[in-house]
């Protein structure tokens, strides 16, 4: 039988300085951009104790890398999904660093929302792992990281082909979840994300219905 496997999250606080970029060329081909990222999540890893370089290298550097040059990274992710992946979960979504995890989070979702990512955004979407580290973020204290998650959560819901691992752990904590979003609001009011919060939580409830 499966249990529970909604974690509470630790929120930590970070310190701030200033670091200047690390790229001096944007990436022009895959293998450029295989050696920009790798050297990205190599900076992260020195500095996630707070150093502020976290801050700005990963906000400015890695969303030029991932979504403005989309072939480039599309092919990249492709090419490169299993230690990209395992890299971005545990050194930057499962850092200590509040504020990395804040934009890595943010850069989840751009890069999963990306057209030309379609079928990185179903893969990533179809393991168990990354469900219970976005659900994980969705208990985070800071609202800005929790919207963040649940714009990334919202696509396991969605997804038509969901594993029977990913429907198991959101029946698990169907009651859990209902009754957070039932209490998830915005500070203004905003007509798309109560429609997605609606759809999600009738897709949950559909969940009971299913076989």
């Amino acid at each position: 039988m499966m249990g529970c496997l909604w974690p509470c999250a630790t929120a930590v606080l970070s310190r701030s300085s200033s670091q200047r970029g690390l790229f001096r060329s944007k990436p022009r081909t895959p293998p450029e951009v295989v050696q920009h990222v790798r050297e990205l999540l190599a900076y992260v890893k020195d500095h996630r104790e707070g150093c502020g370089g976290g801050k700005h290298y990963s906000k400015r550097e890695h969303k030029e890398l991932t979504t403005r040059h989309k072939s480039t990274a599309s092919v990249f992710f492709s090419e490169n999904y299993d230690w990209f992946f395992a890299e971005f979960n545990s050194k930057l979504l499962s850092s200590s660093n509040y504020i990395i995890r804040r934009q890595a989070i943010q850069l989840l979702g751009d890069i999963l929302l990306e057209r030309s990512n379609a079928e990185v955004m179903v893969r990533y979407v179809s393991t168990k792992e990354h469900l219970m580290i976005l659900m994980n973020l969705l208990r985070e204290q800071s609202k800005a990281v929790q919207v963040e998650a649940f714009h990334v959560f919202k696509l396991f819901v969605a997804n038509k082909k969901r594993p029977p691992e990913i429907n198991g752990i959101l029946r698990a904590n169907r009651k859990k979840l209902l009754r957070f979003l039932g209490d998830f609001t915005l500070d203004k009011e905003d007509k798309k994300f109560e429609a997605d919060k609606a759809k999600v939580v009738s897709d949950i409830l559909a969940l009971a219905m299913e076989s």
